[in-house]
């Protein structure tokens, strides 16, 4: 039988700011970000799926094993979602080839779960654009993003409303090394909840109320710092509270819950 091999690059995004509010009801948080998609070198994963007709459907992933069981990926959830979506039964042997750490507030496993279904989706075109990127929230928040064609978006709502933006080309992204001792993005968000709680009490008032005011005002705010020069963001990260007694180089902004930080300079 003839095996299709499907092949792509995973890149990382970086939060420019991500505010946080209080757990919803549903158990979620609601966030205001400004996602980047960055193509870096050295940071990025491979993703390769091999794709057999079966009588059945089946799925094997391979390169996950430092990280978690392969059935408890997210690149497994997107694969089985598209199978049981679709009704398609085929045999998919999918390889990553880690770049991105984890966790790292990078985004590698929401990217590796996009790749998976847009990979699978130029197989088999059973969805249009809208509808991948709409499907792709089913597996993990930050998900649309990472299947919109888009290098920038203003992100809200849990992460899968995702409005895209013109990318700035003049802007230089640096990762920077991961010196804070790593925690998963569960276990960030549940102590960013309890130092709310614990602080001087009007902390969640002030988040609920953040999140309560105009949306367009805060929208429009952060997209026009985001091509104001550098030198004058004023992006804020709700996790820094996680890391104030860690050092940090100067200039350095922390993404998503952590700990990776990144450097950004303009370019004539």
């Amino acid at each position: 039988m003839h095996t299709v091999l499907r092949e792509a690059t995973c890149w990382p995004k970086l939060n420019l700011c991500l505010y946080v509010g209080p757990v919803r009801a549903d158990g979620y948080h609601s966030i205001i970000s400004i996602f980047q998609r960055v193509h870096d070198n050295e940071y990025n994963d491979k993703l390769r799926i091999f794709i057999r007709p079966c009588n059945e459907a089946r799925i094997e992933v391979r390169g996950l094993e430092c990280y978690c069981n392969g059935t408890d990926s997210s690149v497994f959830r997107a694969a089985s979602l598209y199978l049981r979506k679709t009704g398609l039964t085929a045999s998919l042997a999918i390889e990553v080839e880690k770049g991105i750490p984890s966790p790292s507030g990078l985004g590698g496993p929401a990217s590796d779960a996009a790749g998976v279904l847009i990979l699978l989706n130029d197989e088999f075109n059973c969805f249009s654009h809208n509808e991948l990127v709409s499907l792709s929230a089913e597996v993990g928040s930050d998900v649309p993003f990472f299947t919109s064609d888009t290098d920038a978006a203003f992100v809200s709502g849990r992460g899968e409303i995702v409005e895209p933006i013109a990318s700035r080309t003049d802007l230089r992204f640096s990762i920077l090394p991961i010196k804070a001792v790593k925690t998963s993005t569960r276990h960030a968000y549940e102590v960013l909840d309890a130092r709310y709680k614990d602080s001087v009490g009007t902390r969640i008032q002030e988040k609920e109320s953040f999140f309560s005011k105009d949306y367009l005002t805060y929208k429009n705010y952060l997209i026009n710092m985001y091509y104001a020069s550098v030198s004058t963001w004023a992006f804020e990260n709700d996790f820094e509270l996680l890391y104030e007694d860690k050092e940090k180089p100067s200039g350095s902004f922390l993404t998503g819950a952590g700990p990776c930080r990144f450097s950004v300079r303009e370019e004539n």
